[in-house]
């Protein structure tokens, strides 16, 4: 083996591998080296046995940091790769967190990388590659001492099976993207202090199959894309407390079947492509006070077959919220007392059968207030397929009102 080049202190090149970068330039060895014996279960991943400054740490941690904040995909499926392999030499791997306040990315990789020097003074600086790619578990020391976990801490731990917070009794924020792409992750608790949660912290963890936020009684807010493509999510619960839902919240998680938001006596809006192409969603019933469904909230959820509006008073449906439900077969809007309907927001729906009452369909007005032919009701305005059916009803309020945006 070549000897040793000295550790590599400036920042990684634009167009060096970031992998490979920190497993041979930081220390020094050759990449087909990690490569060739992590493959080999009875093997000792090992380098030469010189001694490492506390700079020589610290380099490797700030290119692990660059590596790990934006990874591309593929060099997320090469990490994940090796990760495999370490596993089976090493086994599982558990990172203490010691006690503070605010879990940072940059404190969680040095807690591993202090683990590893605890064991071993002469552990090289290869050897936090090791831990960041094969921990299994975290926790933290004092866990009431947390109240922040900030973006993108725990994000890309490939390994990580398991999330225990609800001893983190004074845990009010979770960042954004904190734990993204654990794709690995089956088991999240939460805790009752919990206030909010950030843009796609829990983006694509694909085999986590339930979240229960039912206790979190002070949850006011859930982020753009926080469980968008967890792909195995079959049941949230979320609290009667939450007062806001991101954009792309819920899309593409495949496996979700009902969607009950009938409790959340707070939220208003169910925003931009909240539920888009939900597969298997079947049912949804609407929180009592909504008063928007933005444009593509439901839109290509095939398997919708019921909305339930009966508890709505006031709401405006805009552009295409439920194209491309080709299963929808009842909504019933009669009981709505002032409805707002933008352009095709039933398009494509050919099994629908709509239900409003004699006064809204006679009391229709265009956006700029000019009254509306009934007739226009069905099929101009709402993008209604020539399957579908509509049915007047005389129940509903008599001051009822209908506007086309």
């Amino acid at each position: 083996m070549s000897s040793r080049r000295p550790v590599a202190s400036s920042p990684p090149s634009a167009g060096a591998r970031g992998l490979r970068d920190v497993l041979g330039l930081a220390t020094g060895v050759p990449f087909s080296f990690f490569r060739k014996r992590a493959v080999n279960p009875d093997s000792t991943l090992t380098a030469p046995p010189p001694q490492h400054s506390d700079d020589d740490y610290s380099s490797t941690v700030d290119k692990l940091l660059k590596i790990l904040e934006e990874p591309e995909d593929e060099l997320l499926e090469e990490m994940n790769d090796l990760a495999r392999k370490l596993s089976k030499t090493y086994g599982s791997v558990t990172v203490r967190v010691p006690s503070t306040d605010t879990v940072t990315r940059r404190f969680v990789i040095e807690s591993a990388m202090n683990a590893m020097r605890s064991a071993n003074s002469d552990a090289p600086p290869n050897d936090i590659v090791r831990v960041v790619l094969s921990a299994t578990t975290f926790f933290f020391e004092e866990p009431a001492a947390v109240n922040t976990i900030e973006p993108r801490a725990f994000a890309g731990w490939l390994n990580l099976t398991t999330i225990g917070l609800r001893q983190c009794t004074n845990l009010h924020t979770i960042g954004h993207n904190a734990f993204a792409r654990l794709e690995k992750l089956a088991d999240v608790t939460f805790p009752a202090s919990l206030q909010s949660i950030g843009s796609g912290a829990f983006y694509r963890c694909t085999m986590i199959k339930s979240f229960d936020l039912s206790h979190c009684s002070q949850l006011k807010s859930i982020g753009n894309s926080v469980f968008s493509g967890c792909s195995a999510l079959a049941s949230v619960i979320l609290p009667a407390s939450l007062e806001s839902l991101g954009v792309l919240v819920f899309r593409k998680c495949s496996s979700l079947e009902h969607v009950d938001l009938s409790a959340l006596t707070e939220l208003k809006t169910i925003d931009f492509q909240a539920f888009e192409a939900c597969a298997r969603l079947a049912s949804v019933e609407l929180p009592p006070k909504l008063e928007t469904i933005r444009s593509g909230a439901f839109e290509g959820c095939t398997s919708l077959q019921k909305v339930d509006f009966s508890a709505c008073e006031s709401v405006r449906l805009e552009d295409r919220a439920f194209e491309g439900c080709t299963s929808l077969e009842n909504v019933d809007l009669s009981k709505i007392k002032a409805l707002q309907i933008g352009d095709h927001v039933f398009r494509d729906c050919d099994k629908l059968k709509l239900t409003v009452s004699k006064f809204q369909r006679n009391q229709c007005k265009d956006h700029r207030d000019r009254a509306v032919d009934p007739e226009e009701y069905k099929y101009d305005r709402m993008g209604m397929p020539d399957t579908a059916t509509l049915t007047i009803v005389s129940e509903g309020a008599p001051n009822a009102t209908v506007k086309y945006l």
